[in-house]
């Protein structure tokens, strides 16, 4: 299934169906179900593509490069247990 993936700093950060709305700005990104004011038109790569997403799929947990995920090497599992 497509689905459009946004990059910062090459860390996968939100993953989005192609049929919900995302809207790129200069200041914001909004969707259907809220705005995300830390990304925005010039620190964002969008990617639509049909790759599946890794088990374990959380954002900032994995690098994407437009073509593969790699989990990160500094990622800490127990930010999870917030």
């Amino acid at each position: 299934m497509e689905k459009v993936i946004l990059v910062k700093d090459g860390k996968a950060k939100y993953v989005f169906g192609v049929d919900e709305k995302v809207e790129i700005r200069d200041d914001k990104i909004i969707t259907d179900n809220f705005i995300i004011g830390d990304l925005n038109s010039s620190n964002t790569t969008i990617f639509r593509t049909t790759k599946e997403l890794p088990i374990g799929f959380y954002g900032d947990k994995f690098m994407f490069d437009g073509n593969k995920f790699t989990k990160r090497a500094d990622w800490d599992e127990t930010l999870l247990d917030i």
